[in-house]
């Protein structure tokens, strides 16, 4: 008993804790005007806020040709990786599946503390056939040609599924791995 509690306490440490969400503070400060990086950081934060609005839009009417503009060329949807085109064929295919889909996201906050790959977080709202759920949602964002494109979309149903198939190559799968 001992030796399994050691074991995951020394798997657990290992782990590296997530560090916490970065922000930029745009516009002038004491210190005189924002420097070019604050002002390109803004302008990215601006454009990540337009297409989390646009993928959001996109969804709400039902258009799937939108997300074009949206996805990168690579892309994570839920668990699924796929390239753009297939993506937007399985949004039409979803669209055309469930008629009456309407979707709307609120309670927006940006996560700045991966370089390179900012993450929007909300809460989606969703109908379809009269009933409507709620879910935690996200996009993750990477830099293509020039402009922030989403990378991943997911919501926390499948991150939870995720978190399950994880492998002993895994912080928490090598402490399961411990104790099973």
């Amino acid at each position: 008993m001992r030796g399994r509690l050691a074991v995951i306490l020394l798997a657990l440490a290992s782990c590296k804790s997530k560090p916490a969400p970065s922000t930029e503070a745009v516009g002038a400060t004491s210190a005189g005007p924002p420097s070019p990086s604050a002002l390109a950081a803004a302008k990215q934060r601006d454009e990540v806020m337009e297409l989390t609005l646009a993928w959001n839009d996109a969804h709400a009417r039902r258009d799937a040709a939108a997300l074009r503009k949206v996805y990168a060329e690579q892309v994570r949807l839920y668990e699924a990786q796929l390239d753009r085109a297939a993506a937007i064929k399985q949004k039409e295919a979803a669209f055309k599946a469930a008629p009456s889909y309407a979707q709307s996201i609120r309670s927006l906050s940006v996560d700045r503390s991966q370089p390179g790959r900012p993450t929007v977080q909300f809460m989606k709202t969703w109908s379809t056939d009269g009933k409507e759920k709620q879910i935690g949602g996200v996009l993750v964002f990477a830099i293509e040609n020039g402009h922030p494109r989403v990378v991943e979309e997911s919501d926390v149903a499948a991150d939870q599924k995720r978190l399950a198939k994880l492998d002993t190559a895994g912080c928490w799968g090598l402490a399961h791995a411990a104790v099973a």
